[in-house]
C-alpha cells in the first residue's frame, strides 16, 4: 500500500499538466496505483473481427448456403464455411502484424 502511494505521488510530481494527464492520474488513483491500461486499436479491431464472424457464422446466414447447389462439386455450405473461416483467419493477421503507427 505504501509503495502505491509513493509510485502515485511521484508520478503526480513528474505531471506537467493537461487534460491527459488529469485523467491518467484520475485513472490511477480509481485503480489504486499501477499502470494505466489504454484500450489499443487493435485490440477493438480483433473485437470486430469476431463480431463479424459471429454474423457470417449465424443461422440466417449458413441457411442462405444450405443447399443442393456445387461449386466445383463441393456443397456450397462446406465452400462458403471454409472460405469465411480463411478470410478471418487473414484479417486477424493482418490486424495483428500491423504496426502501431
Amino acid at each position: 500500500m505504501r509503495g502505491s502511494l509513493f509510485l502515485l505521488r511521484s508520478q503526480e510530481q513528474r505531471a506537467v499538466g493537461g487534460f491527459a494527464t488529469l485523467i491518467a492520474l484520475a485513472a490511477l488513483r480509481a485503480a489504486g496505483g499501477g499502470t494505466v491500461i489504454r484500450p489499443s486499436v487493435k485490440g477493438q479491431r480483433l473485437v470486430a473481427l469476431f463480431l463479424l464472424g459471429f454474423l457470417l457464422f449465424n443461422y440466417p446466414l449458413l441457411t442462405l448456403f444450405a443447399g443442393p447447389t456445387r461449386a466445383w462439386g463441393i456443397p456450397l455450405l462446406y465452400v462458403y464455411v471454409f472460405a469465411v473461416w480463411a478470410a478471418l483467419i487473414a484479417l486477424m493477421v493482418l490486424v495483428v502484424e500491423k504496426r502501431d503507427d
